[in-house]
């Protein structure tokens, strides 16, 4: 129902409408995952889920989005990243405190000088195809530790399933907006992040439903 608003922007041809509404779900996308790691902090299981190498994407996603939003003067595309940057650094924090990372999963933060240093030679067009591929890639090692871990019913508890929902409205969103500003790097990310949420969203339903329902079974029975 969230991409409702999104649809009537675009009836109407108003970019600053459609864009404030993929901004409003953008910015509450993370909050029930980030309050879902909070809640499970103390369990190094469940946190075994959260993939550290698409939280330190996030902070460089977050970076390279606000420089596009201000080459491009949209303040909407760049607005998500004010949120989205702490809730990542906070992320980092609670898998940081369960586990060690490995070095190379910080790398991404690496990207952000070299981003900083690459505008005036690459200017918006490059910068806009550079968040793009950002966006696209974020969610890949997650959907790759999920689908790793897919048998592991209380690793998989750390998952947000509000958060990948509204995953696949905000892929929606953004590409109504980014056809009205007919702006392609806008939506692109979407192409492969909507299909990536629907799968870890299927993914944490079955591990759920299959080895969930045992389980209680078996306590049941035990009690």
């Amino acid at each position: 129902m969230a991409v409702v608003p999104s649809l009537v922007a675009a009836y109407a041809g108003s970019a600053p409408a459609a864009g404030a509404m993929a901004v409003a779900v953008s910015l509450v996308i993370f909050v029930p995952q980030a309050a879902r790691i909070w809640s499970l902090r103390r369990d190094a299981v469940a946190l075994s889920s959260v993939s550290a190498a698409t939280y330190t994407f996030m902070v460089y996603n977050a970076a390279i989005w606000a420089i596009y939003g201000a080459l491009l003067g949209e303040f909407w595309v760049a607005a998500p990243g004010l949120l989205n940057f702490p809730l990542a650094v906070f992320v980092l924090w609670m898998v940081t405190r369960t586990r060690r990372v490995p070095v190379v999963e910080w790398a991404p933060l690496a990207l952000i000088p070299l981003t900083l240093a690459a505008v005036p030679v690459a200017g918006s067009g490059g910068i806009g195809a550079a968040a793009a591929v950002s966006s696209v890639v974020l969610f890949i090692p997650q959907a790759r530790l999920i689908a790793r871990l897919r048998h592991n019913v209380q690793a998989l508890r750390s998952v947000s399933v509000p958060t990948y929902a509204l995953m696949v409205t905000d892929a929606i969103n953004w590409a109504i907006y980014a056809w009205l500003l007919r702006e392609f790097w806008v939506a692109a990310s979407g192409l492969v992040t909507l299909p990536l949420a629907v799968v870890v969203l299927v993914t944490v339903w079955r591990t759920r439903r299959r080895y969930a329902a045992p389980a209680a079974a078996h306590t049941s029975a035990g009690g």
